[in-house]
């Protein structure tokens, strides 16, 4: 005995399926025109060196922040006020900072 499903489907006609003509240049979806040679961009760093002085030296004084935190007993001065005013010093001010400042304008000519 035949299974129905086969039965069926061999009692419907296949749906002629066209399929795109792609013989022709640039008949690809999504391509209109010729191709147009693509400008290589050269990367520049967004950054001048005023930009890295300024973000090594929050780097360092987050650094030194951590430091103080973790230098003699909890309740020191070191442990208490000087590594807390240097890691709000290095996060809140200097990294800002190291991103934020522009170099001085090249003059043109």
């Amino acid at each position: 005995m035949a299974n129905p499903r086969e039965t069926k489907k061999e009692q419907r006609p296949r749906a002629a399926t066209r399929r795109p003509d792609r013989s022709r240049k640039g008949s690809r979806p999504g391509r209109r025109g010729r191709h147009t040679a693509v400008k290589q961009e050269t990367f520049t760093w967004p950054f001048a060196r005023r930009n890295l002085i300024v973000f090594v030296a929050a780097l360092v004084v987050i650094l030194l922040g951590y430091v103080f935190l973790s230098i003699g007993p909890y309740d020191s001065f070191w442990s208490l006020t000087a590594g807390p005013v240097l890691l709000v010093i290095g996060y809140l001010f200097l990294l800002p900072a190291a991103i934020l400042v522009r170099g001085k304008p090249e003059r043109a000519g």
